[in-house]
């Protein structure tokens, strides 16, 4: 009988509590815990430009503040996912929730300091981006709880991004509600909300990740491990960043990050527009109720977008539609909303192209966000955290990035232009989602799509080989662990 690695048998106990109470407690507040990291986004999307424009800060200024938070997220991706496998998922969330707490509080008070304004948003804006590297640490989590249930993970993560997609659903409106009564209130509605999620998290969020070096590992295992490394006679673990599904991936999400950022800037800019019908008696007023309107024209987009990607896009998985099919029809669908938008002159045929487009970009990010899942429990179960660092690292510069083209575009040619960049943009981002899809088939015998079990092929097996535990080894593992519990019952097999 193969003996396995104690780190393995941990790996593997962890993985087989997928059906207890600590498990659903766990994706709960994960949940939770990814409301609070989009809070700070989603729920001031709608008031941060009129914020912004309110306190004398041009238009040109105000892309330079989306380039400091995602250029602060850039060093928060790449620090936070080794942080998380070295010390555990729970304390590296906790830590970026409360550096973001800080952030919403240095962002609300900037409208008190005049002459400082643009200095304290954009410091706001740089300390968020700093600790805001949840999402991927998240993800993680959850495939810390769920596997080697492939199809319970995918199911995971799936409602994990449909949670992050339809969040500005209730989070947009309410916080363009709650601007009408003061630009700046929701950045200190956010703060306080963070700090209910640090307690959250702190009481509830249950670490079921062994970090590397703990100390009831002993020392007899860094001496197996030490040894380990000494015997090996072959090449060093390969880095993820040298992946090139990871990296076709991250070129995707590079692109997707101006839908993103564009989601953010464009709707205040094209509803002052005159044929919308929002001017009011001073400049303050409009504002507030751009503000209102931008988080209601919101609401078509987010909850389509949830719906097809937690009730769609698994309907079409579970029918064997490939992921590669939803992330060109979705890609292209919601490319084409772009191009459209800024014909509209009323907000009703703002709200029509908007639940097309979120349509398109439920079916596209429910596809991309699902498929590396596998992929990275199968060839990189080591470094699953760091892994996903690789993509979201590219979304991130891609997000630092695209607040300046365009905000430039809107100043020199108009909101036109800005939109047709942001489809644009998205027509790339769908041709290496494809290509993404079609790299991982191949790499894993064509069990890209989420299948529950791991396919019996050479290039599967080559990937086990890498780092993951053998499936021989895996099932005399749990048909040991399954006859020890019965007979711990009185229950004999034999």
């Amino acid at each position: 009988m193969a003996v396995l690695h104690m780190r393995d048998q941990d790996a593997v106990e962890t993985a087989s509590r997928g059906n207890t109470n600590t498990n659903t407690i766990g994706f709960t507040v994960a949940l939770l815990c990814i409301l609070v990291d989009v809070i700070g986004i989603q729920f001031t999307a709608p008031s941060l430009v009129p914020y912004c424009v309110s306190m004398g800060i041009g238009v040109d200024q105000i892309g330079p503040l989306y380039t400091a938070r995602y250029g602060g997220q850039i060093i928060s991706n790449i620090l936070m996912p080794p942080l998380a496998d070295k010390y555990g998922r729970k304390v590296v969330v906790m830590w970026s929730i409360g550096g973001s707490m800080i952030a919403y509080i240095i962002q609300g008070l900037a409208f008190r300091y005049e002459g400082s304004e643009f200095t304290l948003m954009f410091t706001g804006k740089l300390i968020a981006g700093l600790f805001g590297g949840t999402f991927p640490i998240i993800l993680t989590y959850i495939t810390d709880i769920s596997m080697p249930d492939l199809k319970l993970l995918k199911t995971r993560i799936t409602q994990a991004v449909a949670t992050l997609m339809a969040a500005p659903v209730a989070l947009q409106p309410l916080g363009g509600a709650i601007a009408t009564f003061g630009l700046y209130l929701p950045l200190l509605v956010s703060a306080g909300i963070a700090f209910v999620g640090l307690i959250l998290t702190q009481c509830f969020m249950v670490e079921v990740f062994k970090p590397e070096g703990d100390k009831e590992e002993g020392d007899a295992l860094k001496k197996s491990d030490e040894k380990k490394e000494d015997d090996s006679k072959g090449p060093p673990r390969p880095s993820v960043w040298r992946d090139t599904p990871l990296l076709t991936l991250g070129a995707s999400f590079f692109f997707v990050a101006f839908f993103i950022v564009g989601q953010q800037i464009q709707p205040p800019l094209l509803l002052e527009r005159s044929s919308f019908g929002l001017e009011e008696d001073s400049e303050t007023r409009t504002q507030e109720r751009i503000a209102l309107t931008s988080g209601l024209v919101a609401i078509p987009t987010s909850l389509v977008t949830a719906f097809v990607m937690t009730v769609g896009y698994l309907s079409l998985s579970k029918r064997g539609v490939r992921d590669e099919t939803c992330v060109l029809v979705g890609g292209l669908v919601a490319s084409i909303t772009f191009f459209v938008v800024p014909m509209c002159k009323t907000v009703w045929q703002l709200c029509v192209i908007n639940a097309v487009q979120g349509a398109g970009c439920g079916m596209f990010m429910g596809a991309v966000q699902a498929m590396p899942s596998k992929y990275l429990a199968i060839c990189w179960p080591k470094d699953i955290a760091s892994g996903r660092g690789v993509y979201n690292l590219m979304m991130t510069i891609g997000t630092m990035v695209a607040g300046i083209p365009l905000t430039m575009l809107f100043e020199s040619n108009g909101i036109g232009a800005s939109y047709y960049c942001t489809g644009a943009a998205m027509l790339v981002s769908t041709v290496f989602g494809v290509s993404f899809s079609k790299q991982i088939a191949a790499k894993l015998g064509g069990g890209a799509d989420g299948s529950s079990t791991v396919p019996d092929t050479p290039s599967s097996r080559r990937a086990l080989e890498k780092g993951a535990m053998e499936v021989e080894e895996f099932k005399t593992f749990l048909a040991d662990k399954l006859i020890d519990t019965l007979e711990k019952r009185n229950y004999h097999l034999w």
